[in-house]
């Protein structure tokens, strides 16, 4: 069987649930007797061979906004495929160009597309974008959904919200995480005890600022804790304002981008991972935070509840900054519960292992085919 997988990726730190997500099933894909090809957007044009994938960098038309190039940009990937001419094309994400390029593709060649998150539900959430390419991607994305004969999600309740805008077959397949690497890591990084932990993208959807006033809380009862964040994003400066606002200097450290061996280190040094997202169609984080056993407090939002539950973690109201707090609290000075969840999350994660993951995605390529 030969994929053509098209996508945002990165050879070697993927950024963000989505090149998360491909880096590995496309890692794993590939050794299962599968031949697999990347085809993703670059500077320059390029085809190299890693890890048994074959990655095709294909170059931009124009340094214009990729807004204003779709179509020329589409119509080099089509090209490739053609060249390529694979048995099955899976196209990750409906944000531009991949939602038009899902619908350009010639009728030879099934597709299947993984709809990472609904960007008419996400834009609510980040009305700061630009709003003319939010509205285009927005209609690019509701055509892709019109034409689509298959697609993958990783929830049901992602499946329920897709199932009101297309007509696809639709199958569910859940985010993986790559236990036995995580296995190799240590808690090697020094930190301020109590303490927690966000990994993620700095973009209002996460709701860090509203964990952050829940720090300001905590911190009367607990004036000792520590929250780390790590990542990036286009509210980093509006949360460094706000923790500058509420005199949390001392409490709260700014790590930047951490990825591999640094990101699992500090899963395993703190005490608490905490995921307060307005909204989340999965969240890759939750599933390496328990591979790292730990527990996780999250907000009850989208697929969330189905991976944290009173066994793994706690759930909390979400923007409820009073609720987190308290949740927290309780959690920090209840060290037997900690370890009891972080057990029970570490077993847990091993359900999601990228082989099993990679597994069920070539068996839909096979009813698909």
């Amino acid at each position: 069987m030969k994929v053509v997988i098209v996508s945002d990726y990165s050879l070697n730190s993927p950024y963000g649930g989505l090149q998360t997500h491909v880096y590995h099933l496309a890692k794993a894909i590939s050794k299962n007797s599968v031949e697999t090809h990347i085809i993703t957007f670059s500077d320059r044009n390029e085809d190299i061979k890693s890890n048994n994938l074959n990655i095709h960098f294909i170059k931009r038309s124009s340094r214009l906004p990729m807004l204003f190039t779709i179509p020329f940009d589409a119509k080099n990937v089509i090209n490739k495929i053609k060249e390529i001419d694979p048995d099955v094309v899976h196209v990750q994400g409906t944000h531009y160009p991949y939602n038009y390029i899902s619908r350009a593709i010639p009728e030879k060649y099934p597709v299947i597309i993984t709809v990472h998150g609904i960007m008419a539900t996400e834009y609510k959430f980040n009305k700061g974008l630009n709003f003319i390419g939010g509205f285009i991607s927005y209609l690019l994305e509701k055509y892709a959904f019109r034409k689509a004969k298959n697609i993958i999600v990783c929830s049901e309740v992602m499946k329920k919200e897709i199932g009101k805008l297309s007509r696809a077959k639709v199958y569910v397949v859940p985010n993986g995480v790559d236990c036995k690497k995580i296995d190799n890591f240590s808690s090697s990084k020094v930190v301020i005890h109590p303490s927690i932990i966000y990994i993620g993208l700095l973009e209002k959807i996460k709701g860090v600022d509203t964990l952050i006033k829940a720090i300001n809380i905590i911190k009367d009862d607990i004036p000792e804790i520590h929250f780390y964040i790590a990542g990036k994003g286009s509210q980093e400066e509006n949360l460094r304002k706000l923790t500058k606002k509420l005199g949390l200097e001392n409490n709260i450290d700014f790590l930047g981008y951490i990825s591999g061996e640094e990101k699992y280190s500090n899963f395993k040094s703190v005490d608490i991972c905490a995921v307060p997202s307005r909204y989340e169609s999965f969240g890759i984080t939750i599933l390496e935070a328990m591979a790292c056993g730990k527990p996780v407090i999250a907000s009850n939002v989208g697929n969330i509840p189905s991976l944290v539950d009173e066994n793994t973690g706690i759930l909390f109201e979400s923007e409820n900054e009073k609720d987190i707090a308290q949740k927290i609290i309780n959690l920090l000075k209840n060290q037997d519960l900690r370890d009891k969840m972080g057990l029970n999350a570490e077993k847990r994660a091993k359900e999601f292992d990228w082989d099993k993951i990679s597994e069920k995605t070539v068996n839909i390529y096979k009813k698909i085919i």
